[in-house]
Parts: C-alpha cells; structure tokens; sequence
C-alpha cells in the first residue's frame, strides 16, 4: 500500500468506532495494544495512552504505517530524513482528536501523551508487523545527526 491508502484505510477504520470501541480496555495503569483487523495486506491496532505513558524510538520492521487519534494528543518525536548530505534532524508534532497521518517503512519515531487525560489511537501497518526495532529511550543526538 502506499501513502495515500494507508491514510484512506487508517482514517475509515478510525471512523467506524464501533470496530474499535469494543476493544478498549478499562485498565488504564499502563500503555495498552490490542489488534483488531488482520488481513493479507495489512493489521490495524487500538492502542490505549495515559497520561504521561508512551513507547520508546523504534521503526515497523519494513512496514509502512498510519495512525489516527481518536481520542485525546500524542506528541511525536519523529527523525526529519533532510536531503542528502544533510544530518537527520529530529522534528517534533502534537496529533490531536481527529488528526491522522501515514509513513513510510523507513519512519522512526516515539510517540508520548503528555496529557492528563487518556488517547487513543488507531494505527495500521502495511505488510503487518514482521518486528520493529527499538533504538532506546528517547531520540539523541548521536542518532539524529548521524547520515
């Protein structure tokens, strides 16, 4: 899938809350996931944030992705590509209600709620998830500025 329909997809499965709702969970201590669509071509999850929870810097293993607030604002700390030759720069955005994006299998980000109250998001990936890498806690230096 490319961009453009992973955007399409993540925003219609984002729309249909009564795919999703069921699947919330009423355990809100921790960072929660649950997988609600499996199909040839791709998966989509329901992932539940608290208040000050989040998930470390990692990629999707080759997948491609999107998400979808449904509820609540993450903030992304992403790795802005550049141009060539340039040093990878780290960008940072806030996703709100309402608010999607899609990326490609090369994206790495963290996402965080710095809210006090819950998010949830909708995310696909485009072939499902074979892995993803972890490279730590929060983005650095080291690795924001290395070609």
């Amino acid at each position: 899938m490319d961009n453009r329909e992973l955007l399409e997809l993540v925003q219609a499965l984002a729309a249909d809350e009564a795919g999703w709702r069921r699947y919330v969970t009423g355990d809100w201590s921790a960072r929660w996931y649950e997988r609600f669509a499996l199909e040839r071509d791709f998966e989509a999850w329901l992932i539940g944030w608290p208040q000050d929870h989040g998930i470390d810097l990692h990629d999707h293993g080759g997948s491609a992705g999107g998400f979808a607030l449904v509820e609540g604002s993450l903030i992304e700390s992403y790795l802005d590509r550049g141009r060539p030759r340039r040093p990878r720069r780290v960008r940072q955005r806030r996703w709100n209600a309402g608010e999607s994006v899609a990326f490609g299998a090369d994206h790495v980000h963290d996402l965080v709620n710095v809210r006090s109250t819950p998010a949830l998001s909708v995310h696909v990936y485009s072939p499902p998830l074979g892995e993803m890498t972890f490279y730590g806690s929060r983005l650095d230096r080291q690795l924001a500025t290395s070609p």
